[in-house]
């Protein structure tokens, strides 16, 4: 009499997650270290005759620094796992989707140190008149309510799967057979002053074939064959999106394990192959 078992289980899952970090915010007259060396002004600035040097002037100058970045992003999904076993024969399948979405968002004032970054200069002396001293921020500071952000971004992706695993001959053949179903919507734009998106949007069914088998208790060999699809956020130097990274791979090779073992090893042929991305050219 032949046996049937079968077993079937699922799980599914919601993840949220929220972030702000603020590397610099305010005034920097003398300048800093660690995370907020970004922020550094002009500092203390002594004027000395070319001639006699001697001391004409000493001034302060002091910078408006701003830049931080945050993120919003859920995800949700579920698995189902179905596991029949007929005449030694384990089959298991596994299907399921999830979706992710990321909203992210950076904003900044000038740089300090840049050439573009306004510096406000206080006279050091006594008795000096305050009254047309700037004490606001300069021209070049932009709030974090302004525009879009030097960088804005909402990414998002979806993907569906399902495979198909078996086990026969004692356990000496092994198969999985499986695709993925991929959807990639990246909307990004280039800087603050962007009015426009650049929208990136690519969809790919990616299948992979493999294949293990046992000649011997200590000799196995084995053939893989696999597609994918993987989104990228990087930039070239205009602001433009870069394309997701396409791949495709082969591998094969001989497994093998001797004295109980104690002597293993695997010899393989593997190549991989992509397209997209980005890439930097010093």
């Amino acid at each position: 009499m032949l046996g049937i078992q079968r077993v079937f289980t699922a799980t599914a899952y919601v993840q949220f997650s929220e972030r702000k970090q603020i590397d610099g915010n305010g005034w920097d007259a003398n300048g800093s270290g660690g995370a907020d060396s970004w922020e550094a002004g002009g500092g203390w600035i002594v004027e000395r005759d070319p001639t006699t040097k001697a001391i004409t002037r000493e001034t302060i100058q002091s910078g408006y620094s701003y830049r931080d970045w945050s993120n919003t992003m859920h995800a949700y999904g579920a698995t189902g796992v179905y596991k029949f076993e007929f005449a030694k024969v384990k089959n298991t399948f596994t299907f399921g989707g999830n979706v992710w979405a990321e909203k992210f968002v950076s904003r900044s004032s000038t740089q300090a140190g840049s050439a573009s970054q306004t510096l406000l200069t206080y006279p050091i002396a006594a008795d000096i008149n305050t009254t047309n001293i700037p004490i606001g921020p300069p021209a070049d500071f932009h709030p974090v309510t302004d525009g879009n952000g030097y960088t804005h971004e909402n990414n998002s992706n979806d993907y569906y799967f399902a495979s198909w695993q078996l086990s026969a001959f004692d356990n000496r053949l092994k198969t999985n057979l499986s695709i993925n179903r991929t959807n990639l919507k990246l909307v990004q734009w280039a800087n603050g002053q962007a009015t426009t998106a650049n929208t990136t949007e690519q969809s790919k069914n990616s299948p992979m074939v493999g294949a293990m088998f046992d000649v011997t208790k200590e000799i196995s060999i084995y053939a893989v064959h696999a597609t994918s699809l993987f989104p990228t956020t990087d930039k070239n130097s205009f602001g433009t999106q870069m394309p997701p990274v396409v791949g495709s791979s082969y591998e094969g090779g001989i497994k093998v394990e001797l004295m109980q073992g104690k002597i293993s090893g695997t010899l393989s042929y593997y190549q991989i192959t992509q397209t997209g991305g980005a890439q930097n050219n010093p």
